[in-house]
Formats: C-alpha cells, structure tokens, sequence
C-alpha cells in the first residue's frame, strides 16, 4: 500500500476548524476532493502533514499558523482614500467588506475593510487587511485518506 510523499496523488477527506471548535471547512459531508501533493490545493505545511499517511488513515493536527496561511503581518495592512474605495463597489464602505484589487503582476488580491471612520470628511482614510483570513491563527487540519496514488507523468515522444 502507497504512502504519501512528494510524488502522490491524494483522495481524501478534510475539515478545518479554528480552536475553539468552529468548522470553517469540510469536505466529510460530501465527495472527497483529489490532489496532487505539490499543485499548490493545500498549503505546504498541511501537505507534510500527510506525508507517510496511507490510505484508511485518519488523523487531526493542531496546527501553528505557519504550517497553514502564515502569520499575520502589520505590513500587510494599507490605508486607502475613501473616495478610491467608493469608485471601487456598489453600496456603502463597511467594516468587514471584502473588495477585490489586482496587483502589480495582474493578480487578483482580496482585501478586507478593518476600520471605517464615522467621519470620512474630516477622516477620508480607511484601512484595508491584505492577510489570508485565516493568518495568524492555530488550526484544527483534520483528514481521512481515501486513496493514494502515483502522480501521473508527463510523457514527452520524441520524433
């Protein structure tokens, strides 16, 4: 029987849940998702988590958030005039907006609105958290691992 290691293909079950309980994730509801180690589907430190795991195995790992989405960083945070913003959606600024940017390479960058002051005449200036949601946080990674497999490789023909 295969283990998981950097050269799998990977069918399994996963929930994420925060400490404290709350399930922000789950696949164990319905079909198992497929991956191969290494495309990027989980972040790194999750994948070796799952290294020498078998098909049948289940298991739950606490987390640190540097195994998942990093930790949370101030230089991650950006200020932005309100009228910049306003131009941006439809409706109103509010605390906890989430509005779509795209970054110097063309990247789609999701920010979430932290802070809205109660007067943008005198105070045009909003704050806007470019961290993962999930930065900074310890996270409950629990799997069952339905089947494992060999990547498929790239066949190249030469002629």
């Amino acid at each position: 029987m295969l283990t998981i290691d950097q050269n799998s293909e990977v069918t399994l079950h996963f929930s994420l849940s925060l400490h404290s309980g709350e399930t922000i994730d789950s696949s164990f509801e319905g079909p198992p998702g497929t991956f191969c180690i290494g495309d990027e589907t989980l972040p790194q430190g999750f994948e070796k988590l799952l290294f020498g795991l078998r098909a049948g195995d289940r298991r739950s790992f606490l987390t640190a958030p540097e195994q998942g989405f990093g930790s949370w960083r101030q230089e991650n945070m950006q200020r932005f005039r309100a009228e910049d913003l306003e131009n941006r959606i439809e409706g109103t600024l509010s605390v906890g907006l989430t509005i779509v940017f795209k970054d110097a390479s063309g990247q789609h960058v999701s920010g979430v609105i932290k802070d809205v002051p109660d007067d943008l005449t005198n105070n045009p200036l909003i704050d806007v958290d470019f961290n993962h949601p999930l930065a900074g946080r310890p996270l409950i990674f629990a799997v069952e691992i339905v089947a494992v497999q060999a990547k498929a490789q790239a066949v190249t023909f030469l002629s």
